[in-house]
C-alpha cells in the first residue's frame, strides 16, 4: 500500500469504516507479527501482540488522521507493547532477572524509551484524574483501580447503572482527548488500557 492509499484508509477507518479497518488488519497484521517475531521468540505471542496493536488502534481511531508515517507509527507502537509483555513475563517467578529483556534483542535506549514514554503518561494520567469533579473521579478510580462492576458501583453511591456508564464514558472521552494534548498520540495508544 502506498502513502496516499494509506491516508485514504485512515481517514476512512477514523469515519468508523469497518471495511476500511479490515484492509488495514489484513496488510499489517502479518507485517508486524513478523516485526514482533524476533523480539518475543513465540509466533502465537506476537501475533496475539500484534492484533492488541490493531485493536488499540482501531479504538483511538479518530485520532488516526494525525498519523504522518504509518510504518513508523505501527511499528513503533508494537515495539513498545512487545516491551510491555515482555516487562510482564519478566515479573514471573520462574524468570527472576529483567536482564532477560535484554537477551530478547531489545537495546538499552529502547528500554529507556519505554520507561520515559511510561513516566510521561503516568504523570499526565494522574494530572488529568484529577481534574475530573470529585464524583467521576471516583466513580472512574473504582471501576479502574479496584476492578468493580456498574452494578458493585451503583449499590456503593447509589447512582443508577445508566449514571455510572454515562460517567465512565465522559470521564475516558475526557482522559483521552486531554492525555492526546499532554502525551504524543503513540504513547496513549500504548499504555490506552490504563483509562479502560
Amino acid at each position: 500500500m502506498d502513502a496516499a492509499i494509506d491516508k485514504d484508509l485512515l481517514l476512512l477507518i477514523a469515519q468508523g469504516n469497518e471495511e476500511a479497518f479490515r484492509q488495514l488488519f489484513n496488510v499489517y497484521l502479518p507485517k508486524l507479527t513478523g516485526y514482533l517475531n524476533p523480539i518475543i521468540k513465540f509466533p502465537a505471542v506476537a501475533e496475539e501482540v500484534a492484533m492488541d496493536v490493531l485493536t488499540k488502534i482501531w479504538l483511538a481511531r479518530d485520532m488516526l488522521p494525525q498519523v504522518e508515517n504509518i510504518d513508523a507509527f505501527f511499528f513503533r507502537i508494537a515495539r513498545n507493547k512487545a516491551i510491555d509483555y515482555l516487562r510482564s513475563v519478566a515479573n514471573k517467578p520462574e524468570i527472576k532477572d529483567e536482564t532477560w529483556i535484554h537477551s530478547q534483542g531489545l537495546s538499552e535506549s529502547e528500554m529507556a524509551d519505554y520507561q520515559l514514554c511510561q513516566r510521561e503518561f503516568n504523570a499526565a494520567l494522574m494530572n488529568a484524574i484529577n481534574m475530573l469533579s470529585p464524583q467521576r473521579k471516583k466513580i472512574f478510580l473504582l471501576s479502574r483501580d479496584a476492578g468493580m462492576t456498574h452494578e458493585q458501583i451503583s449499590k456503593l453511591t447509589g447512582l443508577s447503572k445508566a449514571t455510572i456508564n454515562n460517567h465512565l464514558t465522559d470521564a475516558q472521552k475526557f482522559l483521552r482527548t486531554h492525555l492526546l494534548q499532554q502525551v504524543d498520540l503513540i504513547t496513549l495508544l500504548i499504555f490506552l488500557h490504563k483509562i479502560h
